[in-house]
């Protein structure tokens, strides 16, 4: 789009400008909202047009301090073009205040970008605004995405929605200053949610460049199977976990040791319910827990199980769980997170709510399948959520068996735990926790997860004063008794689903993905795919960053590597009926989910 400045001689406060602008937000389906409030909004008196020294019409508002006024009075063209000068080449701009679509205008005439989300605290404001002048053309760019939100704290799910590194490099950030004068409250708000936005795309970008190719091949693999889908998953799950009786979850902190001799006493009276990374500590205590919960999808899981065989344990594991950690359970249900490729597969072979997997952390899994199921007496052991005693894991756990490989006279086990500990970002003492314990940003956010999710169902985390990292998960109303009825829900087996099914599922998956033809520019592709098309992409998007390069700066060059590389692993996973995959490559590398290439910079895969 061109979007030269409108000097056309149309009257301050016209009804011509405001229709022209309502249609132009209206041709895009995803501004119409924003289309129906502002004609709804009653227009602001407190808001009126003047004459910049130009002759290009301004506003001016009324604000605590007196008049504002929201662009240049001298020459609004050339102090938006100045504020666009001073952006950096980021294809995804966030722009603070619409005005009278000067910076809108001045966006488009210096550079390209891939999309820009113009946000409002104000309907009125708006409406007001869209009446002084037209700027319809700025506006009905299908880049342009306008939302009004007076609540800064709901921005953050905009920006995740829609903000992705892997296709439109940095994120920019445009501000129109006069109106800041007029909602400083507002706009200081909407800074620091952008700012935490931004850092959480970053690390979730980071995340999915270490980890989205063993997400995807440790996925199409065990989606296959066979035991997967044999019986009646929740009938297994209540069997070995009683409503009725008390289930203590086993965490892998250190003071997960002082407990193990309790729990030797106890363990008629409970069922147990251990997170992986416990299992070496409990096999060494002589204890076999009843089930065995594990979501890591890199090779560390099955690292746990050295030396500590399941035994009769149920295994509940993610989807995207190491294949050989998976067949390590005699016994095993798979559920799933809300990962795009788990939520589209598992959809298509009917499988039910997944389970929650959103805190981050394995402890939070436990949790959430025990409240899931109704249990109605829980205790958490192990859940230190920092470092007591600078000591980071339960003594004969994996990492700790590890450290002690590496002993030597100038490198006791202790410096080896330091040195894990200080590592940790945000490091701090935790006076709470005692003498000598330590806690950090992300050790806080994991603790208040677990908090969040016990309130959920309208539990209570309470601590043990008697015993650091124990808790009681108390009931705090009644109104919630378990949300899922017997033979549904997050924990059914896909009761009649053969690995044949499934297998004719990733079939299926795979002719989809090859009509898909990402193109340039971004924005016209994902414009073009219908609603199953735009779910369907969903599923590889995760892979994107996987395949950037720093050369790519934006476009679809990573979006293409990453659709070649999906298609040639759905390729290797459906051939392997001949025990030699295409390229080379084994049948027993696809069933552990080791790829020849999974280590290798994303840049040559």
């Amino acid at each position: 789009m061109s979007a030269k400045p409108n000097h056309r001689s149309t009257p301050h406060n016209s009804t011509a400008a405001l229709q022209a602008n309502l249609r132009a937000l209206r041709r895009c389906e995803h501004n119409a909202a924003a289309a129906a409030a502002v004609a709804r909004a009653v227009p602001l008196e407190t808001v009126w047009p003047a004459d910049s020294k130009t002759g290009l019409p301004v506003a001016v508002a009324s604000g605590v301090s007196g008049e504002i006024t929201l662009h240049s009075r001298y020459d609004p063209v050339r102090e938006a073009d100045r504020a666009v000068q001073s952006l950096g080449d980021g294809g995804f701009v966030v722009m603070l205040g619409l005005g009278l679509g000067y910076l809108l205008e001045a966006l488009a005439r210096a550079r390209s970008f891939d999309q820009v989300l113009v946000l409002e605290s104000d309907a009125r404001l708006l409406r007001s605004l869209c009446a002084m002048r037209d700027f319809s053309e700025a506006l009905g760019d299908e880049r342009v995405h306008l939302r009004i939100e007076p609540q800064p704290d709901k921005i953050e799910a905009l920006i995740r929605d829609r903000y992705i590194p892997a296709i439109h490099g940095g994120m920019e950030l445009l501000v129109l200053q006069g109106a800041r004068r007029l909602s400083p409250q507002w706009y200081d708000s909407v800074s620091r949610v952008l700012k935490a936005a931004t850092e959480s795309a970053l690390a979730e970008y980071h995340t999915q460049r270490k980890l989205a190719r063993r997400w995807f091949m440790n996925t199409i693999v065990n989606l296959q199977c066979p035991a997967t889908y044999a019986g009646d998953g929740f009938a297994e799950l209540c069997a070995r976990l009683p409503r009725e009786r008390k289930t203590v979850i086993l965490a892998a902190g250190p003071s997960l040791r002082p407990e193990l001799t309790r729990l030797q006493r106890l363990r008629g009276e409970c069922s147990l319910l251990a997170t992986d990374s416990t299992l070496p500590a409990l096999a060494a205590a002589g204890l076999e827990p009843d089930l065995v919960v594990s979501i890591d999808c890199q090779q560390a899981g099955y690292h746990h199980l050295l030396g500590a065989s399941p035994g009769k344990a149920v295994g509940v594991l993610d989807l995207a769980s190491p294949p050989l950690l998976v067949r390590s359970f005699r016994r095993r249900m798979m559920v799933s997170s809300t990962h795009p490729l788990a939520r589209y597969l598992t959809a298509r072979l009917g499988r039910p709510t997944p389970l929650d997997l959103s805190g981050g952390t394995v402890t939070y899994a436990a949790l959430a399948l025990a409240l899931e199921i109704g249990i109605e007496e829980i205790e958490l052991l192990g859940a230190d959520f920092g470092y007591p005693a600078k000591h980071s894991y339960c003594v004969e756990t994996y990492l700790d068996r590890y450290f002690r490989t590496r002993v030597t006279r100038a490198t006791p086990l202790e410096q080896l735990h330091l040195e894990f500990v200080f590592e940790e970002p945000g490091l701090a003492l935790d006076p709470e926790a005692g003498p000598g314990a330590y806690t950090a940003p992300r050790m806080r956010r994991y603790r208040a997860a677990v908090a969040n999710l016990a309130a959920r169902h309208g539990r209570s985390l309470v601590p043990d004063e008697r015993a650091p990292g124990r808790y009681r998960v108390e009931r705090s109303s009644s109104e919630q008794q378990g949300s899922i009825a017997p033979g549904r829900g997050a924990f059914s087996e896909h009761d009649g689903v053969s690995p044949e099914r499934a297998r004719a599922v990733l079939h299926e998956y795979r002719d989809a993905l090859k009509r898909i033809r990402p193109s340039r520019p971004y924005h016209e592709f994902v414009a073009g795919l219908s609603l199953p098309e735009r779910e369907l992409w969903s599923s590889v998007l995760p892979l994107l960053p996987a395949f950037f390069r720093t050369q790519d700066r934006r476009g679809v060059a990573a979006a293409e590597r990453a659709l070649r590389w999906a298609l040639g692993r759905l390729n290797l996973v459906l051939e392997r009926d001949s025990g030699v995959a295409d390229n080379g490559v084994a049948a027993d590398q696809i069933e552990t989910g080791v790829m020849p290439d999974q280590s290798c910079d994303p840049g040559s895969a």
